[in-house]
C-alpha cells in the first residue's frame, strides 16, 4: 500500500511540472506574422503588440510560482537594464498568475528589480488572449518577433531571445 502511494505522489508531482515546461505548439508559428492581440498592461492600460512594430519584441511568459521561469524574465531584464541598443527592442513579461495574486506579484517584481521589462498582468492565467493568441501551451514561453512583425524564434528560455537581441 505504501509503495502505490508513493507511486501516486511522484506521479502527482511529475504531472504538475507539465504545466511549467515542455514543447509548445507556438513553435509552428515561426516564420509567420505575430497574431493580433491586446495585452493588458501592469498599470491597467491596453495594449496591443503591434505598438512594437519597428522594434525586436521579446514576448516572455511565465508565472512567478515557476522555477524554471523566474530566471528567464529576470536573464531578459537584466540585458535589457544594461543593453546599449535597448532602443531597438522591447521585452514584454507576460504574468499568468491569477488575479488574487496581483499584489504578491507586484511585490515580487519590485523586490527583484524586474523593471527594465514592460510586465503585461490580465489575470487570467493560461486564458490570457496574449497566449492563446501565441497557442501557447506551457510556460516559461519566449517569442521573438522581428520589426516587421514577424515570428522569428519560440523557446523555452532566454537565450535565443538574447542571440537575437546582441546581433541588433
Amino acid at each position: 500500500m505504501k509503495a502505490l502511494m508513493r507511486k501516486t505522489i511522484v506521479l502527482m508531482v511529475l504531472l504538475s511540472l507539465c504545466g511549467c515546461a515542455g514543447n509548445s505548439r507556438a513553435k509552428k508559428l515561426v516564420g509567420s506574422p505575430a497574431p493580433y492581440a491586446h495585452m493588458t498592461m501592469f498599470d491597467g492600460s491596453i495594449q496591443v503588440l503591434d505598438q512594437a512594430k519597428g522594434k525586436v519584441a521579446v514576448v516572455a511568459f511565465w508565472s512567478s510560482w515557476c522555477n524554471n521561469s523566474r530566471p528567464v524574465v529576470e536573464e531578459l531584464n537584466e540585458f535589457a537594464k544594461t543593453a546599449r541598443n535597448r532602443h531597438k527592442f522591447v521585452v514584454y513579461a507576460v504574468s499568468l498568475d491569477k488575479s488574487e495574486d496581483y499584489e504578491a506579484l507586484k511585490e515580487k517584481i519590485v523586490y527583484r528589480k524586474l523593471d527594465s521589462v514592460q510586465h503585461v498582468f490580465s489575470g487570467n492565467e493560461g486564458y490570457d488572449e496574449l497566449f492563446m493568441a501565441f497557442h501557447g501551451d506551457t510556460f516559461p514561453l519566449v517569442i521573438v518577433i522581428d520589426q516587421k512583425g514577424v515570428v522569428r524564434a519560440v523557446g523555452e528560455d532566454a537565450e535565443t531571445a538574447l542571440a537575437i537581441l546582441r546581433t541588433l
